[in-house]
């Protein structure tokens, strides 16, 4: 992460080097540009554990399936251990962990993105179709890795389901508790 003025955090810096990668607060376009490139550093370093360290609250769709997707695709392990509240399309990142621990006050709210759009029809009806897809996306790797069925997993996004860290372990999202 960068600090002021664009200058690297030198603790971000250290935990890197120490193959940790924090990620908290909202998850725009960003954060998880810059958390996938510390990912992709990291993997290109070796293949020892990546442990990501994630509390955030909520997130951009496609900033979440950016994230998701890189660290599915690294070649070294990722360990995801939750700290706070992980919510929204964040628990899709969260998910695409190999490895899943929360601490004991952890808690996850599975909710939808809600979105806005303005715009001539034609825009609004992509927009739209943009949306649901990668909504649909979201839903289907947090199902993949819960082990549970994906209409199963839109319909607890669409209901604003609130899980504890140990409801979560009950629902696969979790391995273990930290």
């Amino acid at each position: 992460m960068t600090g002021r003025a664009g200058h690297p955090d030198p603790v971000s810096e250290q935990l890197l080097r120490r193959r940790i990668l924090l990620l908290a607060g909202r998850l725009d376009d960003a954060a998880a540009q810059e958390a996938a490139a510390r990912a992709m550093l990291a993997d290109a370093e070796g293949t020892e554990p990546l442990r990501l360290r994630i509390s955030c609250p909520d997130g951009e769709p496609a900033a979440a399936l950016l994230l998701a997707d890189t660290l599915r695709l690294m070649r070294a392990p990722v360990v995801a251990t939750a700290t706070g509240l992980v919510g929204g399309p964040a628990v899709a990142v969260y998910a695409a962990a190999g490895h899943r621990t929360a601490s004991a006050h952890a808690a996850f709210r599975l909710v939808e993105h809600r979105a806005e759009f303005r715009g001539p029809a034609a825009e609004l009806a992509s927009a739209a179709a943009l949306h649901r897809d990668e909504a649909d996306r979201l839903a289907g790797l947090i199902a993949a890795a819960t082990g549970r069925d994906p209409a199963r997993v839109t319909a607890d996004l669409r209901a604003g389901t609130l899980l504890s860290a140990a409801d979560a372990v009950g629902y696969g999202l979790v391995h273990e508790l930290a």
